[in-house]
C-alpha cells in the first residue's frame, strides 16, 4: 500500500481496506493530472476522490518534462522504503 500524502487523504479509509482509491498517479498535482487527460471520472455521490484515467502510457512518456516540484510527495515513498529497509537490515543482523 501506497503512503498517503496529507493532500490525499480522502483516499483512503483507514478502517475499510477496501475503500482506498489512491493510485501512484495522484501523487502529481489535480492541475497536471487534467492537463494531461489522466484526471479520471469522480466517485459516486459527489465525491471528492477521483480515479485515474485510462491515458497512463502517454502520462509516463511525459514525466520527464514536469516540473520538479510535481515529484514533492513522492518523498513519503521513498522514505516508507528506506524505513523498510533498515527495518530488513536491522533484522538480518540481529
Amino acid at each position: 500500500m501506497l503512503p498517503v500524502p496529507d493532500s490525499r487523504s480522502i483516499f483512503v479509509s483507514q478502517k475499510n481496506t477496501f475503500h482506498r482509491y489512491l493510485a501512484i498517479e495522484h501523487y502529481f498535482s489535480d492541475d497536471l493530472l487534467k492537463k494531461n487527460h489522466i484526471y479520471g471520472d469522480h466517485l459516486p455521490g459527489g465525491s471528492e476522490v477521483f480515479e485515474i484515467g485510462a491515458n497512463k502510457i502517454n502520462f509516463a512518456n511525459q514525466v520527464e518534462s514536469f516540473d520538479v516540484g510535481e515529484f514533492e510527495n513522492f518523498k513519503y515513498l521513498f522514505v516508507k522504503i528506506k524505513d523498510l529497509l533498515l527495518a530488513c537490515d536491522s533484522n538480518r543482523n540481529n
